[in-house]
C-alpha cells in the first residue's frame, strides 16, 4: 500500500507535465502544401479568370509563398493562426513590398481540401464574415488543395 501512495504523486506530476497539443501547430500542419485559387474578390471585384487560375499559395512551415506561374520568384509572407476563435483567425505579413511588415488581419475556414480566407488591409478591422462587398478593401479567396 505504501508503494502506491509514494508512486501516485509521481504519476500525477508526470501527467501534469505532459505537453498539451498546440491547436495552432496542429492547424498549420493541415495547411501545409500548395493551394489553387478558385475565386478571388477584392471589394466585390474579380480579376480576369485567366489571372486567378494561375495564382498559387504554398504554406511551408511558418511561411506563405504566393505566386503566379509565370513569375520567377514567389512573394514571401509569414502567417499566424488562431484556430481557437470563431471564425478562425489568420494574420498574413508580407516580407517585402509596400506592405512589408504590416499584418493583414483575416479569418479562414478549412474543410478537408477546401479553404476560404478573407483578409482586411493593414490597420483595418478583421473581417467577421467571408464576404467582399463592393466599396470595401476586403479580399476573399476560395481555394482548393493542388493535386500532389
Amino acid at each position: 500500500m505504501r508503494g502506491i501512495v509514494v508512486a501516485l504523486p509521481a504519476v500525477l506530476l508526470l501527467a501534469a507535465a505532459a505537453p498539451r497539443p498546440d491547436p495552432a501547430r496542429q492547424e498549420k500542419e493541415k495547411l501545409q502544401g500548395t493551394w489553387v485559387v478558385l475565386q478571388l474578390l477584392e471589394g466585390g471585384q474579380s480579376p480576369p479568370a485567366d489571372v486567378v487560375e494561375q495564382i498559387r499559395l504554398t504554406f511551408r512551415g511558418d511561411k506563405l509563398l504566393t505566386r503566379e506561374r509565370r513569375e520567377k520568384q514567389p512573394e514571401e509572407q509569414t502567417y499566424k493562426l488562431d484556430p481557437t476563435r470563431n471564425p478562425k483567425r489568420i494574420e498574413i505579413t508580407p516580407a517585402a513590398g509596400p506592405n512589408k511588415g504590416q499584418p493583414f488581419p483575416g479569418i479562414y475556414e478549412l474543410e478537408g481540401d477546401a479553404m476560404r480566407i478573407c483578409l482586411a488591409r493593414p490597420g483595418q478591422q478583421r473581417p467577421t464574415q467571408f464576404l467582399s462587398p463592393r466599396g470595401t478593401d476586403l479580399i476573399l479567396m476560395v481555394l482548393k488543395r493542388a493535386p500532389r
